[in-house]
């Protein structure tokens, strides 16, 4: 039996003892609508065997522990103070959450994933910060307050510390002391300060900009706030559409840094992509030299070059030269001439210079052709394919000065641009007229390539040759890209039309980041447009007067309500000034706060400079494809704005790593007669398939993303509660990739749920067996010779699975997989025979098991740990380090089972171990055992051996002279 001091005897956890009553108190349900109940499983999920395994005592003992261990460093100064400068850091974070009042299992799945690669690089020594905070501003508390009568703070407040417990109860150790909430005036402040130094710098202005209008309620409505016959959600007035004056920020000044710079990050080539189509219109506008151009044609070629915004815009590009519109870059390696339409400067100036010649003459039927009208045919089979040479330029590849594409002017080519106005005209900012087509500058020239059917038939028509079609793909086409790119860029014979427009951060609610803007009545000089004047840092932050609220907006917009807090004076002059009474999108608020956490409780700057460069950027950002445009840009903006202003020096990128996981779904049920969605009482679940009750039939069952209105969510809480929190966080990293949908499936719970319980019982009889000893074996000898082959192997398994899990946690990231390795080793250690349980190779793999485990599962690694190292700490001890020899020596010794082949025809086989032999002396230890072989060495007999082919542990073959 285990020693007295035993923590699982202390617990009464072993060998029949009754579970503890689990302390956790239940929590207050907030989601609204009933929760789908867990599906009971088939058997006791942990049956009473010789080892008890109750999560509940366990974890919450392990909780407290932690909770009492971060009051510790809180009381201490915060965890800054322990940062080593000798070791590496490693800083992870995870989206944070609106204080809603619950988690879902999405935000178990993002804060699992990120506790995980945190824990894993504690054990491993690195400086870790993990931090959490709450983006607290926000419609939702707005709306809460005018239907509930409380204030949004305290709605936002209570919601908060709900949320708090919950994150603890599912064992995610967050550096709870650098919390921070948006809605904090400690850190709204500095909000508004950034906000004024954007508009010190220029970067923040004031216009006209559409807004929905309720002219009931006299406010500002979100799109989501109008319904689909374009009422209002709160007062059912139709909405009007008004200008109203409005601040933008102006990310358009960054849009060159903000594209290019998404080279240097590792994130999902979708998101990247995502962002690219953000900000440009997905092509490119390429610069190729010509060559032999007519002095005519010289004007022509510079009046066919766009002046569109862009780093590489060819602000000098010397004549002549001409520009080609490309969606991929990697069409250059594929041209073989280019097209214009006839309506190009390039066209006509030919057909200027001889109007009556057989050039002329054939741009203007094309042209003719083309005014006449009608459909457009754009099938490559018949669609028109007249085209002209023009015969006084020719152009060169700017990545082969030796190849030349001739010009020609085509019919298609019309189309093409017809393709790419469509393109243009349904990109955001363009179809509802906040930007105009001829401001977009993409040239109206196109390549020929062979991966255009339309180019592939004008070719076929006029003789042409093509280059073959050898499309790349993954890794090998985003190289070459990058290659084409960084060549075009360094000659600026590249740019990119701007998508991207300036931010509109304006907002009429009340629950948000009042802007620090006062309106100078008099315009005094120190004023700016409209009088605007920043508030002085030292009257910030800005808050809205305690006494108003949003539930007492009643009919009145907000200026009403703040009409007496709007008079002011001016700073500048101390004539009568009016405040501002927009806030700041939210999206501001969580444009900066990932910085803020190097430093949370500063309150003489935004953050130490220090501070910041010593953790940022962020290594591991966690968060949704929800995400991935406009969080991730304006961050970025913020980020590159700190960094040009020198706030910031480590970076210019705030993320480096991006792990974007995907949804989790839950088990939908419909009725079988009605097709409707059934509520968790309606189905009977203790038969399998679940039953409808109203019809008697099987519910029709599907997964779908989990939501009120279909009755699939599970409550993290209840899950919590029935399966264990451990389990829970196994479940939802072993059940699918991080990036791929989820399906919660309860009964498939039950397999994390045996494996742990077996992890249990085989630590925990260690444990009594370590403790009956006195005390651990010692290491594993250096020499394998006294050591059995089972045991050789164990401990190669052992390592093997160390250096698995190692590049997973640190490269790969394929949870799934590492969960799968530890069970093999469970397995594993669970096959060694009675009298190898005490040796040194039995031991490591069960401690290094559980150290492994340990980012996993924390609450039953660290009690495990307890047992078997009473007063120490899991994470204390470390990662276990792969020894490369334990992997060698396995293989040395384990038995080779060796076809032997005669001319390639099978003729027996030979066992050997390979021991400490190795190539031509391997060889021949292997022949020598052949020819011992009486069938083998009978087809040798009497004949001559031209050659022998040994592959180690593949082959033996012996190649015979003919005779």
């Amino acid at each position: 039996m285990l020693r007295s001091s035993s923590g699982l005897l202390r617990l009464g956890l072993l060998r029949g003892a009754a579970p503890a009553a689990r302390a956790r108190a239940p929590l207050p349900w907030m989601s609204g609508a009933p929760a789908r109940p867990l599906r009971p499983l088939a058997g006791a999920l942990f049956s009473s065997d010789a080892y008890h395994y109750h999560p509940g005592p366990i974890e919450t003992k392990w909780q407290a522990i932690w909770k009492k261990a971060d009051a510790e460093v809180a009381a201490a100064g915060g965890s800054e103070p322990l940062f080593n400068s000798m070791a590496g850091k490693k800083y992870v974070l995870s989206m944070f959450p609106y204080p809603s009042g619950h988690l879902h299992m999405g935000h178990v799945r993002v804060y699992t994933i990120s506790d995980v690669v945190a824990r894993f690089a504690r054990q491993q020594g690195l400086n870790v910060l993990h931090p959490i905070g709450f983006d607290a501003f926000g419609l939702p508390a707005e709306n809460a307050a005018i239907e509930r009568g409380i204030a949004p703070a305290e709605w936002t407040r209570r919601n908060t510390a709900h949320m708090r417990e919950q994150l603890r109860t599912l064992g995610i150790q967050f550096d709870w002391d650098r919390e921070l909430s948006t809605c904090d005036p400690g850190y709204y402040r500095w909000t508004q300060w950034l906000f004024a130094e954007l508009f010190r710098k220029g970067l923040a202005y004031r216009q006209e900009a559409a807004v929905n209008w309720d002219p009931v309620d006299c406010t500002v409505l979100a799109n989501e706030q109008v319904d689909a016959e374009g009422r209002s959600w709160r007062s059912g007035a139709l909405v009007e559409r008004r200008q109203l004056r409005q601040w933008f920020v102006r990310t358009t000044s960054f849009a060159d840094d903000l594209l290019h710079d998404l080279e240097s990050v590792d994130w999902p080539e979708n998101v990247k992509q995502m962002q690219r189509n953000w900000i440009t219109y997905g092509r490119y506008a390429v610069t190729l030299p010509a060559v032999d151009v007519a002095p005519g044609l010289v004007a022509a070629l510079a009046a066919g070059t766009g002046t569109g915004a862009g780093r590489g815009t060819p602000s000098k590009t010397p004549p002549p030269a001409m520009e080609v519109s490309v969606a991929s870059l990697l069409e250059l390696d594929a041209a073989g001439f280019v097209v214009v339409g006839p309506g190009h400067p390039l066209a006509e100036a030919a057909r200027a210079l001889d109007p009556e010649g057989a050039t002329g003459q054939a741009v203007s039927r094309l042209a003719e052709a083309l005014a006449a009208g009608g459909p457009v045919d754009e099938d490559p089979a018949t669609a028109n394919m007249a085209g002209v040479l023009l015969p006084g330029v020719t152009v060169t590849s700017p990545l082969d000065k030796h190849r030349r594409l001739p010009v020609y002017v085509a019919a298609y080519a019309d189309i093409l641009g017809r393709r790419q106005d469509h393109a243009l005209a349904g990109a955001d900012g363009v179809a509802d007229g906040e930007a105009d087509l001829e401001k977009v500058h993409l040239p109206r020239a196109f390549l020929g390539t062979a991966g255009c059917s339309l180019a592939v038939a004008f070719a076929r028509e006029h003789g042409l040759d093509l280059p073959a079609d050898r499309p790349l793909r993954g890794s090998a086409a985003h190289a070459r890209r990058q290659e084409v790119f960084r060549a075009l860029d360094r000659d600026r014979r590249i740019r990119h039309p701007l998508r991207l427009r300036d931010w509109l951060i304006s907002r009429q609610r009340f629950w948000g980041c009042p802007i620090p803007v006062v309106y100078c009545q008099d315009r005094c000089a120190g004023s700016g447009e409209e009088g605007a004047v920043p508030v002085p840092d030292a009257q910030l932050p800005v808050s809205f007067p305690e006494s108003s609220s949003p539930e007492k907006l009643a009919g009145r917009s907000l200026g009403q309500l703040l009409e007496e807090w709007r008079h002011t004076t001016c700073p500048c002059c101390n004539g009568p000034a009016l405040r501002e009474t927009d806030t700041m999108d939210t999206f501001v608020d969580s444009s900066w706060y990932f910085m803020r956490y190097c430093d949370p409780h500063n309150d003489k700057q935004i953050f130490d400079p220090k501070q910041v460069n010593q953790w940022m950027p962020v290594d591991i950002y966690v968060g949704g494809v929800e995400h991935a445009i406009l969080h991730l840009l304006y961050a970025r903006f913020i980020t590159k704005f700190l960094h040009s202003e020198g706030h910031i020096e480590s970076t210019v990128e705030p993320f480096q790593k991006l792990l974007v996981q995907g949804l989790v779904n839950g088990a939908t049920y419909k009725s079988p007669v009605t097709g409707a969605y059934l509520k968790p009482h309606e189905v009977d679940m203790t038969v399998d398939p679940p039953v409808d009750i109203a019809s008697g039939q099987p519910a029709a069952m599907t997964f779908e993303k989990m939501s009120k209105s279909k009755y699939n969510g599970v409550d993290p809480e209840v899950a919590v509660s029935a399966f264990g929190a451990d389990t829970v966080r196994v479940f939802i990293l072993f059940k699918a990739p991080y990036e791929q949908v989820l399906e919660w499936d309860d009964k498939a719970v039950a397999g994390p749920a045996r494996w742990l319980r077996r992890v249990w019982a085989l630590a925990s009889e260690h444990a009594e067996g370590v403790h009956a000893a006195g005390g651990p074996p010692a290491p594993p000898a250096a020499s394998p010779a006294d050591r059995s082959s089972a045991l050789l192997q164990l401990r190669a398994l052992t390592h093997s699975t160390v250096e698995r899990i190692t590049r997973t946690l640190s490269e790969t990231y394929t949870f799934n997989l590492a969960i799968s390795d530890l069970m093999k080793l469970t397995n594993a250690l669970a096959e060694v025979a009675e009298e190898d349980r005490r040796s040194p190779e039995y031991h490591e793999g069960v401690v290094h098991l559980l150290q492994m485990l340990a980012p996993f599962a924390p609450h039953i690694s660290s009690e495990l740990w307890e047992t078997i190292h009473p007063g120490e700490s899991i994470t204390e001890a470390g990662w276990p380090k792969v020894d490369q020899k334990a992997i060698r020596d396995a293989v040395e010794l384990v038995d080779i089972t060796l076809p032997v082949m005669i001319n390639g025809k099978n003729r027996g086989r030979v066992v050997y171990t390979p021991g400490q032999l190795d190539g031509k002396a391997l060889q021949q230890h292997v022949e020598a055992l052949a020819r011992a072989v009486p069938t083998i060495n009978g087809h040798l007999a009497d004949q001559t051996i031209d050659k022998v082919i040994f592959v180690p542990g593949r082959l033996l073959n012996f190649v015979l002279e003919k005779k």
